[in-house]
């Protein structure tokens, strides 16, 4: 009897071995490519916090706390991107383009058609509320 339960528990224990190597060899190379992943985004997440701090946004005491948060929670890496954005204004993307409108040019009636909708020149409405 106890020669028939060891081979039981044997054959037990070499199918469970053989599930858990099934398992690794499906998981390993999702585990190597989430791993190489995080490595790059720790590593990027490291030159983007620098220019950061270079540009004043970021106390250079508080930079490697943001990296941490960014690689332990990537998703909040897009919420350093939100703030950022928050803090650009339109004067300091630039400023207007040079292209002047004609006001008192005349205008052939493709062109009036084209600019007001009418061969006419006069301004028509579609009745759409902006």
């Amino acid at each position: 009897m106890d020669k028939i339960k060891t081979d039981e528990k044997i054959k037990q224990a070499d199918v469970a071995l053989q599930k858990a190597a099934s398992y690794v060899a499906a998981t390993q190379p999702l585990l190597d490519e989430y791993n190489e992943f995080k490595d790059r985004f720790i590593k990027r997440a490291h030159q983007v916090v620098g220019v950061l701090v270079n540009r004043g946004v970021v106390q250079k005491t508080k930079a490697n706390g943001l990296v941490d948060k960014m690689a332990n929670d990537p998703a909040y890496a897009l919420e350093v991107v939100q703030g950022v954005a928050e803090l650009i204004t339109p004067a300091r993307m630039g400023s207007t383009g040079d292209v002047k409108i004609a006001s008192h040019v005349e205008l052939d009636p493709f062109e009036r058609l084209a600019i007001t909708g009418s061969s006419s020149g006069q301004v028509e409405h579609s009745g759409m509320v902006d």
